[in-house]
């Protein structure tokens, strides 16, 4: 699919022509143009046919993709390379993304070895064959690079070749790849007996190779998700994924770097073990010797076209703003200590005019495009002049379509020649029956070749990528696109891609009357219902949202919003009820520049805030003192020297955190207590533990408990110790137990309670229970029992997995029941 029969139809408007002919004869160096923003692609395909290497640099990431795209149908589309930029800042301590790094990397390769071109392959030629067109964002020509990256060796396989998997690994590793047991992201590979999984940066998704012995057997694309395979590849061409890689000088500076500056030991001494860090990057000036820009990479006799250079200036002025901003407060500069800050400077983002005197030095021609012009029709000049073609950009119809018609039908008569472009097959083809049934004559082509003029009896339409249309009068041309006709742009995304996210899009069965929502174009309306309406014959789903009225007093205005242009729509989340603006009006343009002026001072306020928390210098605490050891040394409690174990928490009888000693420990005290084989429990002598029907009741249920609070101090106690709650009576639903302890709790009141803290054990407690379960670290292990009851040492935990072999079923107990106390035999 190629309009290069379109381009050279626009290309002959005289003032474009004068200006490719001086492009041509080098006899420009420096030159203005001016011109309707749809001229771009054509003026950059007439700059490619004068045989120049061309750079063409726009103000934003968006527009270098949409031109790429454009280029596609004008020249040869593995010709034209895109060139991104880093979504970091050079000083920043965050990495590009290992996608962008290999994309780069894979341009600045094909820049420095052109003609690698393998065998016509079109894919092969994508990725290694030589470059005409360089597309760029201005962030990307202002940013200075490490020198010599064209020259850094992809990994490239081929089926049949003779490869040892050592190699091949070592080699994956050495350009940054992650070595992971299954891939996942892009920069990442794995290796599996004699199968080599590999995900390169330049590649929708992923490729597995498979090794017979030395041989590369075969190479296919598998699917992240599922792993099942694609489509079979014959080769395999892997850029590195970081553009510092660490080399051994890179290693050996790295060190050296650390010891004069000890505060950036964290990062340097892993890039001395050869591991790659997050945002390493930041110190490429301090690792390297000599940083380029992408002009320096540019053959001699490129030329530069700068479009839209005031949105250029404005994007490059604050790039380098913030920039500034970030070395002014980098950790690296904040260094202190009386030694000498770490020199970032030459990463920097250069000024747009530096990067403009360096590209003249080097013989390049420097070319700007601008829409704006005092006088589009003024003649050329010789020098640095201002020239500027009679086309202008075609009307937007918002799917005003039989407005269109009428227009084509208008052109038509006054013998225009008349070409649609639409991003689809399917969309073109209702196009030409539409056409058709206005009685417009139409024909649908696949190609406009170059050589071949548009008819003016009929109206061509054919697919293309071109955004925006064109009228020009002095040529009798006209260009229409389906996003002017149609009001959106079609999606004409490559389904075997991997998959993005996808735009939120508004449920219409969801919604209620009255419910706010946002049109992308309109602003805030109210929805009111569905309704179906027939319109030329098709009967079609429409929601009905309902806006201010346009006139003071006047009923509201209502937009009908066609089911397939739902993802124009989206529900309201503002937390206050809005207001609903006018159809037409310019309230809601008002309110979408607000909130992009507060983002930017928001945006502003963050940057300033980070860099000043960057530019703040730390506190650095020294060693312990005696006086700290000696207060550690006085604290009355032994803390838990085991590790804290969040993951088998609670409060609960059994809860990790408990101080039951070591392992080993509990294990012998619980053989010990399995050993133990008790002639009653407390409630009744003759029950046997474990056993019987009191027992098990007791065990299941817990009985009611008696606290005391004593204010008296005990030696090794402080005062307001709380007391061990006692276990009272026998059997499950025994009257007599409870009875006699009630009335033991009127013989004997609780004392009053005291307002020191929570403490330990108490010297004197009868039983373990609650208290001694909650008590604090480092309490004794063991209570001392009153009576008949004998001394003896606590169970270890019974919850403990680690203790499964050693547990007894008669330990094991409800969490809130008290454990069971009896006397040995």
């Amino acid at each position: 699919m190629t309009l290069a029969g379109l381009a050279d139809a626009v290309l002959t408007d005289p003032a474009l022509a004068t200006a490719l002919t001086g492009a041509a004869e080098r006899r420009l160096p420096t030159h203005e143009l001016t011109g309707p923003e749809p001229l771009r692609p054509f003026l950059v395909a007439g700059l490619v046919r004068t045989g120049r290497p061309v750079l063409a640099v726009t103000a934003t990431t968006r527009e270098a993709e949409q031109l790429v795209a454009e280029l596609g149908d004008l020249v040869d589309p593995t010709a034209v390379a895109y060139y991104p930029s880093w979504e970091t800042l050079p000083h920043e301590r965050l990495s590009p993304r290992s996608d962008t790094v290999g994309r780069r990397l894979a341009v600045l390769r094909r820049l420095c070895h052109p003609g690698e071109r393998q065998d016509g392959d079109p894919a092969a030629g994508a990725q290694t064959g030589p470059v005409q067109v360089v597309v760029a964002p201005v962030r990307s020509v202002l940013q200075p690079q490490v020198k010599g990256l064209g020259d850094l060796e992809p990994v490239e396989l081929r089926v049949g070749q003779a490869a040892d998997l050592d190699d091949v690994v070592a080699g994956l590793a050495g350009a940054a790849y992650s070595r992971v047991d299954l891939v996942e992201r892009r920069g990442e590979f794995a290796v599996r007996g004699g199968i080599v999984d590999l995900f390169p940066p330049t590649e929708e998704h992923p490729l597995r190779v498979e090794f017979w012995g030395d041989e590369v057997e075969e190479i296919r694309s598998f699917a992240v998700a599922d792993q099942r395979t694609i489509e079979t590849r014959d080769r395999v061409w892997a850029p590195p994924c970081r553009e510092l890689l660490l080399t051994d000088e890179v290693r050996a500076r790295a060190a050296e770097l650390g010891r004069s500056h000890p505060q950036l030991r964290e990062i340097t001494d892993k890039l001395e073990q050869g591991i790659a860090v997050e945002g390493m990057e930041a110190l490429v000036p301090a690792l390297v010797d000599e940083l380029e820009l992408l002009v320096d990479l540019m053959p001699a006799d490129t030329q530069v076209l700068v479009l839209d250079p005031e949105r250029a200036r404005a994007r490059a002025h604050d790039l380098v703003a913030t920039s500034e901003e970030f070395l002014a407060a980098s950790w690296a500069v904040a260094a202190g200590g009386g030694q000498a800050p770490v020199d970032l400077q030459a990463a920097s983002y250069r000024d747009l005019g530096e990067v403009r005197g360096h590209a003249l030095g080097r013989g390049q021609s420097w070319w700007t495009f601008s829409p704006f012009g005092l006088d589009a029709a003024a003649p050329l000049d010789e020098g640095a002049g201002v020239a500027g073609p009679a086309a202008r950009a075609a009307d937007p119809y918002r799917g005003d379509v039989e407005q269109a018609f009428k227009d084509i039908a208008a052109w038509r008569a006054v013998g225009f020649a008349v070409v649609v472009v639409h991003a689809g097959h399917g969309p073109a083809q209702r196009m030409v029956e539409a056409l058709g049934e206005r009685d417009l004559p139409a024909r649908m082509v696949d190609d406009v070749a170059r050589g071949v003029a548009p008819d003016p009896a009929v109206v061509t339409v054919t697919c293309g990528n071109l955004a925006h249309g064109l009228v020009d009068e002095r040529q009798r041309l006209v260009v229409l696109t389906g996003e002017d006709i149609v009001g959106q742009k079609a999606s004409t995304r490559d389904m075997r891609a991997m998959p993005v996210r996808r735009k939120r899009q508004i449920d219409p069965l969801e919604l209620k009357a009255g419910d706010f929502v946002v049109h992308e174009q309109h602003g805030v309306g109210r929805f009111v219902e569905m309704r179906q309406r027939e319109v030329n014959g098709a009967t079609r789903e429409y929601l009905v949202l309902e806006y201010g009225a346009s006139k003071r007093g006047g009923p509201p205005d209502r937009l009908y919003v066609p089911a397939d242009a739902l993802d124009q729509v989206t529900r309201y989340v503002g937390g206050e009820a809005p207001s609903l603006d006018r159809l037409g009006g310019g309230d809601w343009t008002k309110r979408k520049n607000r909130a992009r002026k507060a983002v930017r001072e928001i945006a502003a306020e963050l940057i300033k805030l980070y860099a000043a928390r960057q530019a703040t210098k730390g506190h650095a605490f020294g060693p312990d003192s005696p006086w700290q050891r000696e207060l550690e040394d006085a604290f009355p409690f032994q803390g838990d020297p085991r590790p804290a174990q969040h993951g088998r928490g609670g409060q609960g009888r059994h809860a990790a955190h408990r101080p039951d000693g070591p392992p080993d420990l509990r294990r012998r005290r619980l053989r010990q207590d399995r050993d133990r084989r008790p002639c009653g429990v407390q409630g009744g002598p003759g029950r046997q533990a474990g056993g019987g029907a009191g027992a098990d009741d007791a065990a299941r249920e817990p009985a009611p408990v008696d606290v005391h609070r004593a204010d008296e101090r005990l030696p090794g106690r402080p005062q307001g110790a709380l007391a061990v709650p006692v276990r009272q009576g026998g059997r499950r639903g025994d009257g007599r137990s409870r009875r006699r302890h009630r009335r033991r709790r009127r013989r004997h009141p609780p004392a009053a309670r005291s307002r020191h803290p929570l403490q330990g054990p108490r010297a004197d407690h009868r039983r373990r229970g609650a208290a001694v379960r909650r008590r604090a670290q480092g309490a004794d292990e063991a209570a001392a029992h009153v009576g008949r009851r004998a001394q003896h040492e606590r169970h270890a935990d019974p919850a403990d997995a680690r203790d499964g072999d050693h547990r007894h079923p008669g330990d094991v107990d409800d969490h809130d029941a008290p454990r069971r106390s009896g006397t040995r035999c």
